[in-house]
């Protein structure tokens, strides 16, 4: 008798712990579900998830409104907390909302190329916003990618892609742009933006392969980056990727970094006992030395797929599963190490982005007064270009008397992103356009 009760009480304790211990599976409707496409979060961890229609929920997922009836396979915020959705249930078009979901706004099914005019469909794929503000879209079905200065009002597509769709895009630490093709998986580099572009991966013979979204990702507090589903990596800000996918993992997407800037991955791994791959998440470290495996049971078949994962503002983990399932970490992953580093009070640069000049301004208070006595220009490779001590006729007086700095003379500069160090401390980066 004792011996059928410690039988029962491991297995109940087995299956709870799978259950319940780190994952927990929210209330989510599960009415009209084709499968969760995307999840982002406001900064008071709102939940918004979008699959055949957009959802919000203000209490943690016991309860769910619905915000919008758009199919959209791509949720983002921006810094200005401007929501935007890809959505593909009323053609081919971004809807954007600038009141956390109550009312929304199409934005077209096509925008013209900066350069010729010429009409671009308006299939976005994911959306991230560069240093300057600018919001930049990858494309799934043109050579182009798309941009926007006025918080998504208005949309311009420029740049050329040798093969299918600007798919996947990303940017590293240096502000420059990566995408990711759809159909052949090569990467390419731009440090103008999206209109210029080279190869940092060659396309990959893959005559089988489908057209499909490929993301690419890199990490704010390390050289690395990693690209899906070809299962590659970069340890040095995107310059040469190595192959992963004869490794005993293969990375897939989805994928994304904690608050503690560990990479959160899915993919396939080949277990011995069932002769068989079969799918896990895993925490792994932000140069990819080591990773704990968090998949704790979430998975019950090999047909469980997860769609999408992100981490909430407070630190949760939240998945998004095919079949419409929605979980949610129970233990929070918050970064109390390597707080933001203070940048410099009062330097602003504008126009931003520029044409011919730009406005540099630093109030003294607080710095010392050799900090602001040189200003230097560096482009995206990290050449200096300009050095403001040396260079005569390029800086004139600043705006006022008790600010250091002034307008700084660009018209010379290629169309492209610059970052600008003052003194000995960080500066800012700002982009030249014309």
């Amino acid at each position: 008798m004792i011996k059928i009760f410690l039988i029962w009480f491991v297995y109940l304790t087995s299956f709870l712990y799978s259950k319940d211990f780190l994952w927990e599976k929210l209330n989510y409707p599960p009415i009209n579900i084709s499968g969760i496409n995307a999840i982002t979060f406001d900064d008071s961890n709102n939940i918004y998830v979008g699959e055949d229609y957009i959802r919000k929920s203000t209490d943690n997922g016991k309860t769910w409104l619905l915000s919008a009836q758009y199919t959209v396979t791509n949720l983002f915020f921006s810094k200005e907390r401007i929501l935007f959705g890809s959505a593909h249930s009323i053609g081919i078009s971004v809807v954007i909302s600038k009141d956390y979901g109550i009312t929304w706004k199409h934005t077209g099914d096509s925008v013209p190329d900066d350069s010729t005019g010429k009409m671009q469909w308006f299939w976005v794929s994911n959306f991230i916003e560069l240093a300057n503000g600018m919001i930049v879209a990858g494309s799934s079905s043109s050579r182009q990618i798309h941009y926007t200065t006025d918080f998504g009002d208005t949309w311009f597509a420029h740049g050329c892609w040798d093969y299918s769709g600007t798919n996947g895009i990303a940017f590293n630490n240096f502000g420059e742009l990566f995408a990711v093709s759809s159909k052949d998986y090569a990467i390419q580099k731009s440090i103008d933006t999206g209109k210029t572009w080279k190869y940092v991966r060659k396309p990959i013979d893959c005559t089988t392969c489908p057209d499909q979204y490929v993301p690419i990702l890199f990490n704010p507090k390390s050289d690395y980056g990693i690209e899906g589903i070809h299962a590659a990596i970069t340890n040095n800000q995107g310059k040469t990727w190595i192959d992963t996918s004869d490794v005993e993992t293969v990375f897939l997407p989805p994928y994304c970094i904690d608050s503690m800037y560990n990479f959160i991955t899915s993919g396939w791994i080949y277990h011995d006992s069932v002769k068989d791959y079969i799918r896990t998440i895993r925490r792994c470290k932000n140069d990819f030395s080591s990773y704990e495996d968090i998949t704790d049971g979430i998975f019950n078949s090999r047909s469980d797929v997860p769609t999408c994962i992100e981490t909430s503002p407070d630190g949760y983990i939240y998945v998004g599963m095919q079949d419409g399932r929605l979980f949610r970490s129970h233990q929070r992953y918050v970064s109390v190490k390597e707080p933001e580093p203070q940048q410099p009070a009062g330097i602003k640069i504008s126009p931003n982005p520029a044409c011919d000049f730009i406005n540099i301004s630093q109030p003294s208070e607080g710095l010392k007064p050799s900090e602001g006595s040189l200003i230097r220009i560096y482009n995206m490779l990290g050449e200096e270009l300009k050095n403001l001590t040396q260079t005569s006729g390029d800086l004139t007086p600043g705006p006022s008397p008790k600010e250091r700095g002034g307008r700084i003379d660009v018209s010379a500069l290629p169309e492209g992103v610059y970052y600008v160090r003052v003194g000995n401390v960080n500066g800012a980066v700002f982009v030249v356009g014309r």
